[in-house]
């Protein structure tokens, strides 16, 4: 490829767009391979067909495939995720939606009963203090 092509900032924003792209897929293709969970609060359904799971496995090799011509043709270095790092931003993520679902903040939602906080708010704490465990084990200065 010819360097000038691409300025650097161009070149990093195909390689995130292609990155997003190739890391749904993967997480597609693991919920094609499923046929279905049953959680608490969240229920999830594979409706699709054999047909229609091997045709979508065939478009994603191909657009894997095409992945892969565009890192060979713009010189697209890969990406290292640690597991580590997947946890430590998904629980801080998490802590703060939890945090924000105290009584004081659901106002903003209409009118809060005066004995909500008793109730809500120790759930919510201890939601908070197991995602700040996890956080702390995911601390370990050897990785």
């Amino acid at each position: 490829m010819d360097d000038t092509l691409l300025n650097p900032a161009q070149k990093n924003s195909i390689r995130i767009a292609l990155r997003l792209l190739e890391e749904r897929l993967f997480w597609i293709e693991v919920l094609l391979s499923q046929k279905g969970h049953n959680g608490i609060l969240y229920r999830f359904e594979n409706d699709l067909s054999n047909s229609e799971i091997s045709q979508l496995q065939a478009i994603f090799k191909k657009i894997e495939e095409l992945i892969v011509t565009f890192k060979e043709t713009f010189n697209l270095s890969a990406e290292k995720e640690k597991l580590s790092q997947i946890l430590n931003g998904s629980t801080s993520y998490f802590w703060s939606i939890v945090a924000d679902k105290k009584a004081d903040k659901l106002k903003r939602y209409g009118g809060v009963s005066p004995d909500l906080s008793r109730e809500l708010d120790p759930l919510i704490d201890h939601l908070i203090e197991l995602l700040n465990e996890i956080r702390a084990i995911l601390r370990n200065p050897q990785r």
